[in-house]
């Protein structure tokens, strides 16, 4: 499964090339987006692959008292799993966006192999998920930049604590951005790796 921010995006081939390249070996592909992207604007491999097919979309909100409405029908439907998602003191600030609460209803009810998740933020909410036994997978987290800059600015130093202490795979895309991760608090032989992914149509090649 791919777990990303939004889609489809005309600007992130690098994460289409990973869906498409996964299809081309023979892999069922689901993904799981919190937003709609642009559907009139977008590369030609997501109709050529019927990728729109494949996506389970949240749908969170961007204004705050909907999620907040929406969070509270969570509550009232599921309250015991609401209220574990809400732990603020285990998860931290990602808590306050309430986005584990909304993403949780929107799961796929199935195991997964592998969960990619692109950007850390969205890293998190997954390893939140996996923790609270909603998400099932090896989960696989790509830090591109961002998300180890002005994530953290706003955001704060602490905010992956539970990612780096849960079973995910770091991925950061340099060596830059690998010590990043280590100096925010990533285990460096455990947790952190750095590497550059290439998915073509016919191989999936990692290079250290």
């Amino acid at each position: 499964m791919f777990f990303v921010t939004e889609f489809p995006t005309l600007s992130e081939t690098f994460i289409l090339n990973q869906m498409t390249g996964a299809i081309d070996l023979g892999h069922d592909v689901t993904i799981l987006a919190l937003k709609r992207g642009d559907t009139i604007h977008m590369h030609a491999d997501v109709t050529l692959y019927s990728l729109l097919n494949k996506v389970v979309y949240v749908d969170l909100p961007d204004d705050k008292r909907k999620r907040v409405c929406q969070s509270i029908v969570c509550g009232i439907k599921a309250p015991i799993r609401t209220a574990k998602l809400l732990n603020r003191k285990k998860y931290g600030a990602i808590i306050n966006s309430l986005q584990p609460v909304l993403v949780a209803q929107k799961v796929p009810k199935q195991d997964f192999d592998i969960v990619i998740a692109h950007y850390g933020n969205v890293g998190l909410v997954a390893s939140i998920l996996q923790d609270q036994d909603i998400l099932r997978g090896k989960l696989l987290t790509f830090f591109h930049g961002y998300d180890v800059t002005r994530t953290i600015q706003q955001k704060g130093a602490t905010f992956y604590t539970f990612l780096f202490l849960s079973d995910t795979v770091l991925l950061p895309i340099s060596d830059f951005w690998a010590e990043r991760l280590v100096h925010l608090g990533a285990k460096k032989r455990k947790k952190c790796m750095s590497i550059i992914w290439e998915l073509t149509r016919t191989h999936f090649r990692c290079n250290h």
